[in-house]
């Protein structure tokens, strides 16, 4: 696995300032402006929220409440291009609302994981069987882990963003992915040894 790099590429500097210059147009009214800004973080929020909680309803949920908070704060984000991060931190503050609401917690299929995913020529690529092993590793993980993987690895955030969303330092993030990779390492190679039974 290749680590993320630590800083903003280009391209995904102009598009957060394209997002910047809708959440400044959201500000103004616009309807269009405010279903386009729905639109673009709804997709990735869910995927996010659905590593974090395995709970479909939960992290619809939770993906709506956010959501709605954007549209409540959105006037006071002093950087409008920070917008994504600001929003993933609030979705794993509430996240970890409903986690301590929640007494057990129900693992995600190898199916709901993939559908997490949004990419169908990842689930071309895999058999159902490697896919079982990588979501089983995944889940393996503890939360602060799985976390840092989930925004660094899935959804491309620097580990400097990773960081302000977990509201840690940049080494605790780049530690847990050291650390998660190392894990997920093993625990794969345990299973491939041990013919499959972990």
């Amino acid at each position: 696995m290749k680590p993320p790099p630590d800083r903003p590429t280009t391209a995904r500097k102009s598009a957060d300032a394209d997002i910047g210059a809708l959440v400044t147009a959201v500000r103004g009214g616009n309807r269009e402006d405010i279903e386009r800004l729905l639109a673009w973080a709804e997709v990735p929020l869910y995927r996010f929220l659905r590593h974090l909680c395995s709970d479909r309803d939960a992290a619809l949920d939770i993906t709506q409440d956010t959501l709605i908070e954007l549209l409540r704060q959105l006037h006071r984000l002093r950087k409008p291009a920070a917008v994504k991060s600001w929003l993933f931190r609030v979705a794993a503050r509430k996240t970890e609302r409903w986690r301590r609401k929640r007494q057990r917690e129900v693992p995600l299929t190898a199916a709901e994981w993939f559908e997490t995913r949004d990419t169908p020529a990842l689930r071309d690529m895999l058999e159902a069987e490697q896919a079982k092993r990588v979501q089983a590793a995944m889940r393996s993980l503890p939360r602060p882990m799985r976390m840092a993987m989930v925004l660094t690895v899935v959804e491309g955030f620097t580990v400097q963003e990773a960081a302000r969303i977990c509201q840690t330092k940049a080494g605790t993030i780049k530690s847990r992915m050291f650390h998660a990779r190392q894990l997920l390492r093993d625990w794969l190679a345990d299973l491939d040894t041990n013919g499959g039974k972990a």
